[in-house]
């Protein structure tokens, strides 16, 4: 394992994450053996606006029964259960996190739709799949832990069959603006965050050869989120245990996701929901 590679894992990959999920569920009353994706929802979804926001992406693809779509950083696999059991997808995730590709099988299997979404452990910069072997690429949240953004994209670009299309939903700089505010979900520090401008994802996507269909800003609608689950943090009893984001994150999630917000709210970062598609 190359060190960037065991940074990713360090950072991510805290040992047991699924017994940590399955705990949690047992201590907030669900049935471990009947469980629904609803009752994940808090735990799986790794990004703003949880899986609401999953929804709204793949509302803007216009995804279909029957795509093949492949999940670049899949992270716990709630957007692909997602993806397959209310769009009839077939999607095939991974990421480069160990113990995230294992909790999402078990999660997987739990709720009965491995049949239609599997995982493996790669690298988003040399992703594990066949040349055009996918109608569409989804990706949420990643591209602020990759480097090198045009290895990324031509790798999508590799996955996609011609006209295939590319979805993602990721945070952005803002030409222009300050440093971000650390630490945050994604890294602790400037070394493992690599977000680009929104200028310069759209410069190295057109260079990667993909053309916009829609591009859609909806960091306001981010802000409203962190809002409501501060509200549901503040509620919750002093002496609870960890759950969700939290558990998966670390005790510092609250300092975390605010520095997020307050990267948002001085016009740091945004929140950019988008399609492209692939050129032939």
């Amino acid at each position: 394992m190359g060190e960037y590679e065991a940074l990713i894992n360090e950072h991510y990959g805290r040992n047991d994450v699924g017994e940590r999920i399955l705990s949690g569920l047992r201590a907030a009353g669900r049935d471990i053996d009947a469980l629904t994706r609803e009752d994940l929802d808090a735990w799986d979804q790794l990004h703003v606006g949880g899986a609401r926001a999953t929804c709204d992406v793949a509302t803007l693809a216009k995804l279909e029964p029957g795509e093949r779509v492949l999940d670049v950083g899949c992270g716990l696999g709630g957007p692909a259960r997602a993806l397959a059991a209310e769009f009839g997808c077939v999607v095939t995730g991974v990421d480069l996190t160990k113990e995230f590709c294992r909790a999402a099988e078990m999660l997987t299997a739990r709720l009965g739709l491995s049949d239609s979404v599997a995982f493996r452990v790669g690298d988003a910069r040399k992703i594990p799949v066949e040349d055009g072997a996918f109608d569409v690429a989804w990706m949420q949240h990643v591209s602020m832990n990759v480097d090198d953004k045009g290895s990324l994209l031509a790798e999508v670009r590799r996955a996609l069959r011609p006209g295939g299309r590319f979805v993602f939903y990721e945070l952005c700089g803002v030409p222009g603006a300050a440093a971000l505010h650390f630490p945050v979900p994604w890294a602790s520090d400037p070394s493992l965050s690599f977000v680009v401008s929104t200028d310069a994802l759209r410069d190295v996507l057109k260079t990667e050869g993909f053309t916009e269909i829609a591009w859609r800003d909806v960091t306001a609608g981010a802000m409203e989120w962190f809002e409501a689950i501060e509200r549901e943090a503040a509620s919750r009893p002093s002496d609870a245990p960890p759950a969700g984001l939290h558990a998966i994150v670390g005790d510092d999630f609250p300092r975390r996701a605010a520095n997020v917000r307050r990267n948002m709210d001085e016009q740091r970062l945004v929140a950019v929901m988008a399609v492209y598609r692939r050129g032939d």
